[in-house]
């Protein structure tokens, strides 16, 4: 089947597959005749249906009534991009985002550098300008944030304006990602980033005053080393120095904690998986060119995924194309539908989506 009949994304997906020599044979058996990368993209595109159907008034709601969670709702802004089937509605969250900037970065007089970044972020894949998005230069704000030469150790930490520091290596990546794409990166603000390896290749998630990751003994997180790896590769990209060896290998430290299955586990053990990680994990992959392994993770993700034959006529009809957190989450819903627990497939469906829809925060960009 060739290319060209296929939407968009779909299609754009099978040429990159094609090019790249990733129809194998060895392909889980449940692929099309068009390829794997086809197939995969097909499910995605079913998510991002079902996550769009969830939306209310352009965002979507938070565990409080009455209180958007925009930190989900800009996770389901990337993931409508990353589809590009549904423009209109990407619009309506697009205006939401603007219109809510400060209620989600900033609280209590606090900027969180972690939130701000996620925006950032958000005004590039958007198309939007990040010096006056929702009427904010959102990259001068987050350029405030950067410690300085003066901090010593932390010089080009993306740090939290208030006396209580949340940041962590997450807004570190989003940051590093951010200011990339939105006019260059300080050196500084990578070089802080690689200070959260160790060795071994992983990230950790959570920094170690005054240590870097090796002298602080901290363990491996699967998540903040993906996200890591998406940052280092942005950052190179536009012009930091970030080394070669450094990425390949982080690629490799990642690769060599991917289960025979394909899932992987936030903890880089055998137990444990989830399709959070796995997504996260997936577009690292692609986008360093493990294109197999990438869709290994592909092939587990969309076993996590309610489909309309396994839901039958039964309680998750009306949710085909979510995308369960883990095993017992999805024979929960498939038993007795989403209930109580929805709030969990919203969080978990934009993540794992991109091990079906492989493209990098740092070059993902709304059609």
């Amino acid at each position: 089947m060739p290319c060209r009949t296929f939407s968009r994304t779909v299609r754009s997906l099978c040429v990159a597959a094609l090019a790249a020599g990733l129809v194998l044979a060895s392909s889980p058996a449940d692929a099309t005749g068009a390829g794997p990368a086809v197939h995969y993209a097909a499910r995605g595109r079913l998510a991002a249906e079902w996550q769009a159907s969830q939306l209310k008034h352009g965002h979507i709601p938070g565990f409080s009534p009455g209180s958007p969670d925009w930190g989900l709702t800009i996770d389901t802004a990337y993931m409508l991009a990353a589809d590009g089937s549904r423009p209109a509605v990407l619009a309506k969250v697009k205006k939401a985002i603007s219109r809510h900037i400060l209620d989600y970065a900033v609280f209590g007089g606090s900027t969180s550098s972690g939130a701000m970044s996620k925006v950032l972020i958000a005004s590039e894949v958007l198309r939007a300008d990040p010096t006056r998005f929702g009427g904010i230069n959102v990259r001068k704000r987050l350029l405030k944030l950067v410690a300085p030469r003066s901090a010593g150790f932390e010089h080009g930490r993306l740090r939290d304006s208030g006396s209580r520091d949340f940041s962590n290596v997450f807004g570190q990546s989003y940051g590093t990602i951010g200011l990339a794409r939105s006019g260059g990166v300080p050196q500084s603000v990578v070089d802080y980033l690689v200070k959260q390896r160790c060795s071994r290749g992983y990230f950790r998630l959570l920094e170690a005053v005054g240590k870097t990751c090796n002298q602080s003994g901290s363990r491996p997180d699967v998540d903040a080393t993906a996200l890591a790896l998406e940052a280092l590769l942005a950052a190179k990209a536009h012009g930091a120095t970030v080394s070669r060896r450094l990425i390949s290998g982080t690629a490799t430290w990642l690769l060599s904690v991917q289960n025979a299955d394909g899932s992987f586990a936030e903890d880089a053990r055998a137990t444990g998986v989830d399709s959070n990680t796995t997504g996260l994990a997936g577009v690292a992959l692609a986008a360093t060119g493990h294109g197999a392994a990438r869709l290994k993770a592909a092939h587990w993700v969309s076993t996590m995924q309610i489909k309309r034959a396994r839901a039958g006529n039964g309680p998750a009809r009306r949710d085909v194309g979510a995308i369960a957190f883990d095993h017992p989450a999805l024979a929960d819903a498939i038993a007795n539908g989403l209930g109580d627990n929805r709030p969990q497939w919203w969080r978990s469906t934009p993540q794992a989506f991109f091990a079906l829809v492989p493209i990098p925060l740092g070059t993902l960009t709304a059609p």
